[in-house]
């Protein structure tokens, strides 16, 4: 089991954040962090492909990625939050 974390100072596109998330590879078990988007901050969980955006204030945006060979997947994964970016 690996992670890696993606900071960001800038607000995310909340539509293309769903998205990303909603199409995660199944090795990327969780996702947990908080996200500042263009629709609000939120505190995200992601669970097995489940994932919640819960209303909660937020100062920059800081998600951890878990997963099985999770670095593997975070050159895409995170090239893909950078697009998110507004």
């Amino acid at each position: 089991i690996q992670h890696f974390i993606f900071s960001a100072e800038k607000k995310l596109d909340k539509g293309r954040l769903e998205v990303l998330v909603s199409s995660l590879p199944q090795d990327i078990i969780r996702v947990k962090g908080f996200v500042r988007t263009n629709e609000g901050d939120f505190l995200l969980n992601s669970v097995f492909g489940r994932h919640e955006l819960e209303p909660h204030s937020a100062e920059k945006t800081e998600i951890v990625f878990i997963g099985k060979n999770a670095s593997y997947y975070a050159g895409d994964i995170l090239n893909e939050l950078k697009e998110c970016e507004s």
